[in-house]
């Protein structure tokens, strides 16, 4: 009975809440009690003095003022200048709450007692937040304490330096509407050093720097948008871009796109060559001979039929040099790789005045190379057997 009596005493169940880490409930119970001395001296021995005063406060303690003056002197001598600073900053002590914000290394919250509460400070304390504000590395925030004071440059170069372009250039609009191209271009520059390609490119835009935004568009790979300026531009600065965005899309193999661009790049034999090598040979004539008088083109196919050749591909080389209306040359392509019967095919077909001696060279070559069987068919067909 007597146990039970003790866990039901309000003290004891104060104390279990406190273990228990419900100081409010502790407190409730208490001051339910009128034991406000002792709940007050709860939250002391916690190093919870604002809520101590808080109580104090709420019941009209005589010694409110002693225990604020106590209080506020324990945080000073413990160093917890911020903790001090909002003590004052709630008394409406604001000079000092801005002093000791500084002290304790919070400058941004200093400069929000000024600005918020419009609070007339001397220029060296205002020296003193923005240069506590810039040593923090907090230009934005310092930015925005400038605005506030109306001290608009400086508020533009704090922005700026803390790279809050969108600030910089809202102010810019307002108050120095010259600047904003300016600033739009150094926005631009700004992504593209951290790698935000595709949010860079209007900003570029809006500063009338479009080679920057193609550029910026092409990085990005943001090929339609790409397109979109650079069609805008006056050939001369259109034709590099225009090449490069035709690669593009030779190689994810949309080649009427490619084509499109190549040629407004002026680049006729690369959109020719990149048919040759998709082996559309109809569309690089097409294109080719569209664009190149005839003497160009066929110097171009023997060219392309060289480079075949030099890649073992005789039969693509073959193909370009009868386009060019060189036989000879693609006859000689088999000769020297020795591959005897294309040269016959190409013999017979293109120059079958020669195929008999054509023959007969063949079987004494091959005779002197001690194939005998492959001369003796060469020898019946060149009728010197």
């Amino acid at each position: 009975m007597v146990a039970q009596e003790g866990i039901n005493n309000f003290r004891v169940q104060a104390k279990l809440a406190v273990l228990d880490k419900q100081f409010h409930k502790a407190e409730a119970i208490l001051i339910q009690h009128d034991e406000i001395e002792e709940a007050m001296a709860m939250y002391q021995e916690l190093h919870r003095w604002d809520e101590s005063i808080k109580i104090a406060e709420k019941k009209n303690h005589p010694d409110v003022r002693e225990f604020k003056e106590n209080y506020f002197q324990w945080l000073l001598e413990t160093n917890q200048e911020a903790k001090a600073a909002e003590v004052k900053e709630r008394e409406g002590d604001y000079t000092t709450a801005i002093s000791l914000y500084l002290k304790g290394g919070l400058p941004a919250k200093a400069a929000n007692v000024v600005s918020s509460f419009n609070v007339s400070v001397p220029q060296d304390q205002l020296e003193k937040i923005s240069g506590s504000l810039t040593a923090s590395g907090m230009h934005e925030r310092a930015g925005d304490f400038f605005e506030k004071m109306n001290i608009l440059d400086r508020a533009m170069d704090s922005y700026v330096r803390g790279h809050a372009f969108r600030k910089a250039v809202d102010l810019a609009r307002r108050a120095f509407p010259s600047h904003v191209v300016t600033l739009e271009e150094e926005w631009g520059d700004w992504l593209v050093s951290q790698k935000q390609l595709d949010l860079s490119i209007e900003h570029y835009v809006q500063a009338g720097i479009f080679n920057k935004a193609i550029e910026a568009a092409l990085n990005a790979r943001k090929w339609n948008r790409a397109v979109q300026l650079v069609q805008n531009q006056p050939p001369e600065i259109s034709r590099p871009y225009y090449k490069q965005i035709a690669k593009h899309y030779a190689e994810v193999r949309q080649l009427d796109l490619a084509e499109k661009y190549y040629v407004n790049a002026g680049e006729f034999v690369e959109a020719f060559e990149m048919y040759v090598r998709a082996n559309k040979w109809d569309q690089a004539y097409q294109v080719i001979s569209r664009y190149l008088p005839e003497s160009e083109y066929t110097m171009l196919y023997v060219q392309e039929a060289r480079k075949f050749e030099e890649e073992g591909d005789y039969k693509n080389a073959e193909r370009m040099y009868l386009a060019a209306n060189e036989p000879d040359l693609a006859i000689n392509i088999y000769r020297k790789a020795k591959q005897y019967d294309h040269m016959i095919r190409l013999v017979t077909k293109f120059r079958k005045d020669l195929l008999k001696d054509t023959h007969q060279h063949l079987a004494q070559q091959l005779d002197v190379e001690g194939n005998l069987k492959q001369a003796e068919h060469h020898y019946i067909e060149g009728g010197a057997w």
